[in-house]
């Protein structure tokens, strides 16, 4: 790709993937030293490799050119070998300084995502612990889940006897949300069917199925190219409440890969913090999701667990105060005065016969 001069070579870097630059010093417009600077002023360009070619009568230059951050360099007029070298040479340093960069990258991603584990989700899975209600159980790890990633919108559905069921609804641009104490979701959910039969979807590629029958994560970047997922719900509840879908994904809720699927939680739309830009879920995000799911779905867990812990007691208090009553009434039935009542009971009604 050849530029005529500076400005255009920026252009062409700003647009398109550079490996490496073959700068000349003598340009029109902008010349090579003031182009160099330019690079290397920028964030997003400054990493590009530039060889400069330099004549015989700009060698004082060279060491500024060195100093202002060129790779390399090459005497005009040049040889084609040793072009060719000095090229094979400064981009086999760029590949390495571009291996360095993604894995500082991956450090970086690791480090926020055990400080987003630390600082976010182990509180709120601490909180959903600690709490005795379900619908709020599940309205709190919606409303967070939302927070993570910046989505618009999201829903519950928890699996009960192989059908997936609507428990919770948000959507803050339809504003569209569930108080905490809410067991059904808002009836301005057009297009969103309130119960799905697992088993009559059979094979079905709809992603909330699938996240709930093979406990599947599925993060769909661009909702109008869905590979070979069924997204017909989706497009229901765009046309139902005149919205545009742009990003979703489903994650499986249960509390450790051993555990069966309890539920399905959907999230769409993330947004760019700086605009408010619809974008796809990042794979940072994604991963927050799986543990925030994770938590939820063993606070869910020990909630139900308790809750029929608590029946089973009661049940268990009634059985055993009839048995004391019962008891009471034996003891009372039995005594001798009790008896001589009763004999004096019969003794009546045969005299009234």
């Amino acid at each position: 790709m050849v530029a005529h001069h500076g400005k255009q070579a920026l252009e062409i870097a700003a647009a398109k993937e550079i490996d490496l630059v073959l700068l000349d010093v003598m340009m029109p417009v902008m010349d090579g030293y003031e182009t160099l600077a330019r690079f290397k002023a920028s964030e997003e360009l400054r990493h590009i490799p530039i060889i400069m070619l330099t004549s015989l009568d700009e060698q004082g230059s060279l060491a500024t050119c060195i100093e202002a951050g060129a790779e390399d360099h090459l005497p005009k007029p040049f040889d084609p070998v040793l072009l060719r070298a000095r090229l094979s040479g400064s981009l086999e340093r760029k590949r390495s300084r571009d291996r360095e960069r993604e894995y500082l990258a991956q450090i970086v991603a690791e480090k926020r995502r055990a400080d987003d584990l630390i600082h976010g989700v182990i509180p709120i899975g601490v909180a959903l612990a600690g709490e005795r209600n379900e619908a709020r159980i599940l309205a709190r790890t919606l409303i967070e889940a939302r927070r993570f990633c910046g989505a618009d919108g999201g829903m519950l559905q928890l699996l009960e006897n192989d059908e997936l069921i609507v428990v919770q609804m948000q959507c803050e641009s339809m504003q569209q949300s569930v108080s905490p104490t809410a067991t059904r979701p808002p009836s301005a959910s057009g297009g969103v069917p309130q119960r799905v039969n697992l088993k009559d979807e059979g094979k079905s590629r709809r992603p909330e199925v699938m996240a709930a029958s093979q406990g599947l994560t599925i993060n769909i970047d661009v909702v109008s190219d869905p590979a070979d997922y069924d997204l017909s719900a989706v497009r229901a509840f765009d046309q139902s409440n005149a919205y545009r879908t742009r990003s979703i994904v489903f994650v499986p809720l249960r509390a450790s890969a051993e555990s069966d699927v309890s539920g399905v939680l959907q999230l769409w739309n993330a947004t760019r913090p700086t605009d408010g830009a619809a974008i796809p879920f990042t794979t940072t995000s994604v991963e927050m999701l799986q543990s925030l799911s994770s938590l939820a779905a063993a606070a869910l867990q020990a909630y139900r667990r308790e809750r029929e812990l608590r029946h089973r007691i009661r049940r268990l208090e009634i059985k055993i105060d009839e048995r004391e009553r019962g008891t009471e009434v034996a003891q009372i039935t039995e005594t001798d005065y009790f008896k001589r009542l009763r004999k004096q009971a019969r003794e009546l009604r045969k005299r009234s016969s």
